[in-house]
């Protein structure tokens, strides 16, 4: 039979239930959660940023479409006035209303081509964006996931990022592999997070 030195017992015990160990592992568990959190949220800004060009783009290509058409329409007006005007050369009003739709089809062209110069920039933005999106996918997948949820939350994103090394629910000391620890304290280089760089020194 194995005996048990009550002494070593006693000790395991008060070091456990001690509140320096209990504030320990609680600031651990702190930092694993707002290491996660800052890196959710360097995510979350491309991500936004992305969605947001996105819909930018959708925009601006009903734009399009309501100037090309208000163009064509102009122009159709404008050529009805242009026979109207020519044969009453002399009639102010009709001059008037012939010079007010060069003027309108000059509008829309103008209209049209700064469409098209914000639809350009637009592209070249969520060109960079979505590779930055991309980089950073790859630089965090060593350490965290990005896993898409099957029932999208009515405010919320529809996905999920979190640790590649899962911490069971009622254990306090999650500390990550070695080799994970030190990808982590540089994850980002000079934009590693604080928390993420102090959680990778409890993981060691």
């Amino acid at each position: 039979m194995i005996r048990i030195n009550k002494a070593i017992v006693i000790f395991f015990f008060t070091m456990i239930f001690s509140p320096s160990f209990i504030l320990a592992a609680d600031q651990e568990v702190n930092l694993r959660e707002a290491c996660r959190r800052a890196i959710a949220g360097h995510y979350l800004k491309l991500y936004d940023k992305k969605e947001q060009t996105e819909q930018y783009i959708v925009l601006l290509h009903e734009k399009e479409k309501e100037f090309a058409d208000a163009l064509k329409k102009a122009e159709v007006d404008h050529a009805e006035r242009k026979k109207v005007f020519d044969k009453n050369e002399f009639d102010a009003r009709k001059l008037s209303d012939y010079n007010d739709t060069i003027v309108r089809i000059d509008n829309l062209k103008r209209s049209v081509a700064e469409n098209k110069a914000l639809l350009e920039q637009a592209g070249e933005t969520h060109f960079a964006v979505s590779k930055q999106e991309k980089e950073l996918r790859e630089k965090i997948s060593p350490i965290f996931k990005i896993e898409r949820l099957e029932d999208k939350p009515k405010l919320g994103y529809p996905f999920k990022l979190d640790f590649n090394e899962p911490c069971p629910t009622y254990r306090y000391l999650c500390a990550l592999s070695p080799k994970n620890a030190k990808k982590l304290k540089n994850l980002l280089e000079e934009e590693t997070p604080e928390a993420c760089r102090r959680y990778s020194s409890f993981s060691r």
